[in-house]
């Protein structure tokens, strides 16, 4: 395991690029990056800056809240998938997006 997740610095077996920006991400971070409402606009904005040839679009920026919940992740050490582990169920997903989110409301 010699790849190390530029989000919360966790060590991975596999890591892929994040929608936000060019941060090469581990599959928990992957996890709670798509669940954030902005997704899908992270997702629409690159594939236009792809089809109009920019190939070093840098992305629209990681929100706050998904920076602060991806290193609450890892100081909670919230387990990554183990390879070969049954796959969450979305309403599991849901709700370890739901769990991790409380820790970063405001008061």
């Amino acid at each position: 395991m010699g790849n190390k997740c530029e989000r919360c610095g966790r060590q991975a077996n596999t890591l892929t690029g994040s929608w936000f920006n060019t941060q090469m991400i581990c599959p928990q971070c992957d996890l709670l990056e798509h669940e954030h409402p902005l997704i899908e606009k992270a997702k629409k904005v690159e594939r236009k800056a792809l089809t109009n040839g920019d190939f070093n679009f840098q992305g629209i920026g990681l929100p706050k809240d998904l920076e602060d919940i991806s290193r609450i992740a890892s100081d909670l050490d919230v387990p990554q998938l183990k390879r070969f582990q049954k796959p969450l169920t979305k309403s599991e997903i849901k709700d370890q997006a739901k769990f991790l989110s409380q820790f970063t409301k405001e008061k």
